[in-house]
């Protein structure tokens, strides 16, 4: 088995262990400290680059779900003989001799 040898460190004082136990804790805390720093630098990066690629599309789909939501509510009212307030009369008038044309 290895045996250390500790006898520098026995002969030193109180003052001079306590600064040399802060300097090493010092030099740990800076190394964690610049790597935690780095990370996040580069998980920030990525996240930057996600949301400029997906905010353009983010818009898009928003603007889809409302036009579906128009959509289903007009689709709904002509359904239930109500007017859904998008389409004209002239359309319905001309979308019912169509249909009535048809049949």
């Amino acid at each position: 088995m290895v045996k250390l040898r500790f006898d520098l460190v026995k002969n030193l004082g109180i003052r001079a262990k306590l600064i040399i136990a802060f300097l090493g804790l010092s030099t740990l805390i800076a190394i964690s400290g610049a790597s935690g720093l780095f990370f996040v630098h580069r998980i920030g990066a990525g996240v930057s680059a996600f949301a400029d690629g997906n905010s353009p599309m983010l818009g898009g789909t928003l603007q889809l779900v409302e036009n579906a939501q128009r959509m289903r509510a007009a689709f709904l009212g002509a359904l239930n003989g109500r007017d859904a307030g998008r389409p004209s009369h002239a359309f319905r008038l001309k979308f019912t001799m169509n249909i009535s044309s048809c049949g």
